[in-house]
């Protein structure tokens, strides 16, 4: 017969620090991170922890590297990507920021992306370079001007990859933060019972979609 796991039973073994600190807590930073499975490249703990912290501290300072009002804890970042290599970075990144992370599924059109950034209200974005075509299409849908969000945005891709006419129209790409950033930056702190203001509302912001179908017009109203 199955033993089921209780809510209640669950709770008391879950730590009580921030994924980030839990992550790096052993310190094992020659150890592989993440394999990517198509290009067979590595990223290693010592560089993710590194990359997270340096893009922690590029969020927080935006209007130091001349890309607007920089982001406070608890402001929401949308992440609109498959999954890459670059997904641990800018996740474990936000949670050192004190950044709640929302996630976009690269299956979805411009007016379902549309809803979800009238429910969350990102203040940041982070889109890959394939998927700018359908973040514009959802821009103009909102009647957002797109200067303005260019400054908020920064495309998920290497710096040879971005092509030249779209650097020339102003867009920056996550090199922009990573190489303007202080790997020094100490981390938000969310342990103790503070562990429960981000990483909740993480998870739940994970799955805002399903919040949204039962009739949830704003999840800030269940965190």
């Amino acid at each position: 017969m199955a033993t089921v796991t209780t809510a209640d039973e669950l709770i008391p073994q879950l730590p009580s620090v921030s994924a980030f600190t839990h992550f790096f807590a052993k310190e094992r930073l020659n150890d592989v991170a993440f394999i990517d499975p198509c290009s067979n490249k590595l990223l290693l703990r010592h560089q993710l922890k590194s990359d997270s912290l340096r893009l922690a501290w590029s969020l927080r300072n935006l209007e130091i590297l001349g890309r607007g009002s920089s982001l406070q804890r608890g402001d929401i970042i949308t992440l609109f990507s498959t999954t890459s290599l670059y997904y641990p970075t800018l996740v474990l990144g936000a949670l050192a920021a004190g950044t709640p992370i929302a996630c976009s599924s690269s299956a979805q059109t411009p007016a379902e992306l549309a809803h979800q950034f009238t429910i969350t209200r990102p203040k940041f974005f982070a889109v890959q370079l394939q998927l700018l075509p359908v973040f514009l299409d959802t821009i103009r849908l909102l009647k957002i001007d797109v200067q303005e969000v260019k400054q908020r945005t920064i495309l998920i891709c290497e710096q040879n990859e971005l092509p030249q006419s779209v650097a020339q129209q102003g867009w920056g790409c996550l090199c922009d933060l990573l190489g303007g950033g202080d790997e020094s930056w100490i981390p938000e702190n969310f342990d103790g019972h503070l562990s429960q203001e981000v990483n909740l509302p993480l998870f739940l912001i994970f799955f805002y979609t399903w919040f949204s179908r039962i009739g949830m017009k704003d999840c800030r109203s269940c965190l």
